[in-house]
């Protein structure tokens, strides 16, 4: 991948410790601007690279290629980013040791699967209580979320997924070498459960309307995200929505 990139440096000839003010660097369609060092402390062996990074209008597909190692990005959009980026010292791969503490935001998102957009299209024609299938629409999505990689474990809180008519609030980790997901939170539509079908299971589903409620917000259902990367399991947690009530 060719990478350019521009920088001040100062550099202490004493010690070798070496303030980046600041790292701009260029690579495919995106531009990522980094301020730090490269610095030892008192008794530990070997300099930690401490920085702080920040994209704006940079693209997703960029990022998820420079860190995901042969893997093709299953989405393409905008994104702004700020973290915290820390390489201690030691032996470990840099994949291990790696820390980021930051936020994001990704605008416009598109799944590159056409089976993903599918069912994103009918989530967001269901959630506004429309049941016909008007054949395809360009629906996109928005992502935003808080993030803490440590040990190769991704805590994320705080993350909000959107489309037209449904939202989705999740908490939880993804593991950067199982690629194992465990995230919970609830998904909001705006139409009502009986307004997501037609028919006689429109009818029955009525009178379950007023347990999905919460506020002004048409149905709230709890929902747990676990599986893998390649294999996500995404399921309505009813139990707990009663248990709610």
């Amino acid at each position: 991948m060719h990478l350019k990139a521009e920088f001040n440096a100062i550099v202490d000839g004493t010690d070798g410790d070496t303030l980046l003010q600041p790292v701009t660097a260029h690579f495919l369609n995106t531009v990522l601007v980094c301020k730090g060092g490269v610095e030892g402390k008192v008794g530990v062996k070997g300099k930690t690279v401490s920085l702080e990074v920040t994209t704006a209008g940079a693209r997703l597909e960029d990022l998820i290629r420079i860190s995901a190692k042969g893997k093709e990005p299953p989405l393409v959009g905008d994104v702004n980013l700020h973290t915290k980026f820390v390489i201690p010292p030691g032996k470990q791969d840099i994949d291990r040791k790696l820390r980021l503490d930051g936020e994001f935001r990704v605008q416009k998102a598109q799944f590159k699967s056409v089976e993903i957009q599918q069912k994103l299209q009918t989530l967001s024609r269901r959630g506004r209580g429309i049941t016909a299938n008007k054949g395809n629409e360009d629906v996109a999505s928005d992502f935003r979320a808080r993030f803490n990689l440590k040990n190769s474990v991704m805590k994320i809180s705080k993350l909000t997924f959107s489309v037209p008519g449904a939202v989705i609030g999740l908490e939880g980790t993804y593991g950067l070498q199982s690629e194992q997901l465990d995230f919970h939170g609830a998904l909001q539509l705006q139409a009502k459960v009986s307004q997501t079908t037609t028919g006689f299971k429109s009818f029955l589903l009525k009178a379950v309307d007023p347990l999905f409620k919460r506020g002004k917000t048409g149905t709230v259902l709890p929902l747990n995200v676990t599986g893998t990367r390649e294999h996500p399991s995404f399921r309505v947690d009813i139990r707990r929505a009663l248990l709610r009530k």
